[in-house]
């Protein structure tokens, strides 16, 4: 279990570190791809009615949609149904075009809008429901999903969760892939591999010179802890994919955001999961990349 929020995060929005005990990633079968662990991770969702899963048209949204909508059909099982937050009177929210390509392109028949105006603000009715029922929650937006889960009461919901952190642990870093042989080395690597490899002090210090603290409300002392804090954690990302999953396995922010989206779901008996954040998903990943 992930400690509770500091009183440090509570003043920016953000949650640091990594859980105290990294534990391993789980031992999986060498038969099970990427695809594969995803697909097993979607497959409880999916059986349970109705399914719904969170879709903004962003490419983790996006990709579970589509394996999910896939997987469906070939195991017989109804179409996941794809429920999105709309915010017509705020322009640069509209991901019609992105949305509707991917729905055309799947055969989807039915598609759930939700549409808000300023329901959904951080002080809002459905933000002051979740505060009252449980607490503060983390992230600040937890209970943009409140909307989706009591659509999908008795059933499931699919979220993109865990993504970003998939995505960005696989890319390959060009000090990771100098240092693998799988980059012609440049004379400008000599810092970025430098840093790379310096102890961990070293990178922490440099990682500390390079942050900017954009909260404005934040007291010096506060906003020195902040640079420490975001410098450490830096300084202690690994940089080979297989290493990055397992640290970003055990962060804290991811633990406890899925945490508090359990919390919503159980209020409705919605069954709800978050596939690219599966410790299975991340082993096959680790294992390719």
């Amino acid at each position: 279990m992930s400690s509770p929020i500091t009183d440090l995060e509570l003043a920016c929005g953000l949650v640091f570190g990594v859980d105290r005990r990294l534990a391993p990633l789980p031992a999986i079968p060498a038969s099970l791809t990427p695809l594969k662990a995803i697909e097993a991770a979607l497959l409880p969702a999916l059986r349970r009615a109705p399914c719904l899963v969170s879709f903004s048209g962003g490419r983790d949204s996006a990709a579970v949609l589509a394996v999910a909508t896939a997987l469906a059909r070939r195991e017989g099982l109804p179409d996941p149904i794809p429920a999105t937050n709309r915010f017509r009177e705020v322009p640069t929210s509209d991901e019609d075009e992105w949305q509707e390509l991917l729905i055309a392109h799947l055969g989807i028949k039915e598609w759930l809008h939700l549409d808000f105006t300023d329901e959904l603000d951080v002080v809002g009715p459905f933000a002051r429901r979740a505060l009252r029922r449980h607490g503060l929650l983390w992230p600040c937006n937890a209970h943009f999903h409140l909307p989706l889960l009591e659509a999908a009461a008795g059933g499931a919901l699919i979220t993109g969760v865990g993504g970003d952190e998939l995505f960005m642990a696989t890319t390959r870093s060009r000090a990771y892939g100098v240092l693998a042989g799988l980059e012609r080395p440049r004379m400008r690597d000599v810092l970025t591999v430098g840093l790379a490899v310096a102890p961990r002090p070293v990178r922490q210090r440099v990682h500390a010179r390079r942050i900017m603290v954009p909260f404005g409300w934040l007291r010096p002392p506060a906003r020195r802890a902040l640079v420490r804090a975001v410098a450490m954690e830096d300084a202690r990302e690994p940089i080979s994919p297989p290493s990055r999953l397992r640290f970003l396995q055990g962060s804290r922010s991811l633990r406890i955001a899925t945490a508090s989206l359990a919390a919503l779901a159980a209020d409705h008996d919605v069954l709800i999961g978050h596939a690219l954040a599966a410790a299975e998903v991340a082993a096959a990943v680790a294992r390719f990349a």
